[in-house]
């Protein structure tokens, strides 16, 4: 994909007129269907004012598409997703651990400590995402961990240990599936 596909893609996807980017840069509104047709080619003060209209880096204008993933990248990426699947899955398993009626004090900070590390796994595969969904993320896996806490201080006396066992595997699977990994079938 061109320069010009690329900033024509870029408009119609934030429903932006020709006429509109025109008067928004200052230039006709034939010199942006130019552009667009690939004719002639925006200069770097027009680039910048287009990266910023379209509130994207400048790097994503200019340059050509990312080559295609290699087998092994591809095997990483699956990997990577499966650790945090199995992350947010086990830290719903310790917090049920942690419900757990014992008269062992030691298995209660043995399930905490757990909750503790497996959290922040959670967090570290968090610092790895982009700068602009990484706050939203942050939140999300927040309410998460919070709302599954919860449900083991408040539900599990109210329904057993047992009930708000397969109730917050429900949740962690609802979660995975549509919060935290929407992207993976």
């Amino acid at each position: 994909m061109g320069l010009g596909d690329r900033i024509r893609k870029k408009r119609t996807s934030l429903k932006l007129s020709q006429e509109y980017v025109a008067d928004q840069l200052g230039v006709s509104r034939q010199a942006v269907s130019k552009w667009e047709q690939g004719k002639t080619e925006p200069n770097a003060k027009n680039l910048a004012e287009l990266a910023c209209l379209f509130e994207v880096p400048l790097s994503e204008l200019v340059e050509s598409e990312k080559p295609a993933e290699t087998p092994e990248q591809i095997r990483k990426k699956i990997l990577r997703k499966n650790l945090e699947i199995i992350t947010v899955g086990a830290y719903t398993g310790a917090v049920v651990l942690w419900t757990i009626k014992t008269s062992d004090p030691g298995f209660k900070v043995y399930a905490s400590v757990l909750i503790f590390i497996l959290a922040l796994m959670m967090a570290s595969n968090i610092m790895k995402l982009p700068n602009e969904i990484r706050t939203v993320m942050v939140v999300k896996e927040l309410l998460f961990c919070v709302a599954i806490f919860c449900m083991a201080r408040f539900v599990e006396p109210l329904i057993g240990n047992v009930y708000n066992a397969v109730l917050m595997a429900a949740v962690t699977v609802l979660y995975a599936k549509y919060v935290r990994f929407p992207d993976v079938s």
